[in-house]
């Protein structure tokens, strides 16, 4: 993106940022630190007052390859690594709803655009992942009076096998 005007990145982990999504779809936050914060987008606020889980599984990932040599490199676009992966030392990010367009802005959708620089002398390929797990918030009870059968299961894993078996 070209700037006609100095911009400073924000800080690593900066803390509030510009919530993604339609405006009035609900949203996620994507922090500087590469993590998803602030949910709305599963009818968590009822009452004006939302209901934020922790979605830690919510996740950016890339995967490197050297073509020369097939060597392969897996990267969690966070600042601090989790779930057995490295993460990367800093994230540039920019976030905007589409100024002064009223139905692009309540657009439900979201946009991701990664640039990769390879300082290397050899090409790469480059894999892009993204992992939403909706509806997967381990932090949360909902309760029902109709309920028809109840399973529990300590992982999305074990649930999703449950399912193919019914």
């Amino acid at each position: 993106m070209n700037r006609t005007f100095p911009y400073n990145h924000p800080p690593t982990g900066l803390r509030s940022v510009v919530p993604l999504g339609g405006i009035t779809t609900g949203s996620i936050e994507l922090r500087g630190d590469g993590t998803f914060h602030e949910w709305t987008i599963e009818n968590q606020s009822p009452a004006a007052g939302a209901k934020y889980g922790v979605v830690d599984n919510a996740l950016l990932a890339i995967r490197l390859k050297n073509l020369e040599t097939n060597e392969t490199h897996t990267r969690l676009l966070r600042t601090h690594s989790n779930h057995n992966f490295n993460g990367i030392d800093t994230i540039r990010y920019y976030g905007s709803y589409p100024i002064s367009d009223l139905n692009r802005s309540m657009t439900p959708a979201i946009i991701y655009s990664l640039n990769i620089e390879n300082p290397n002398d050899y090409p790469i390929a480059i894999d892009f992942m993204y992992n939403v797990p909706l509806s997967v918030q381990i932090d949360q009870t909902r309760l029902s009076k109709i309920v028809i059968q109840q399973i529990i299961s300590n992982t999305y894993i074990q649930c999703i096998s449950w399912i193919g078996e019914s």
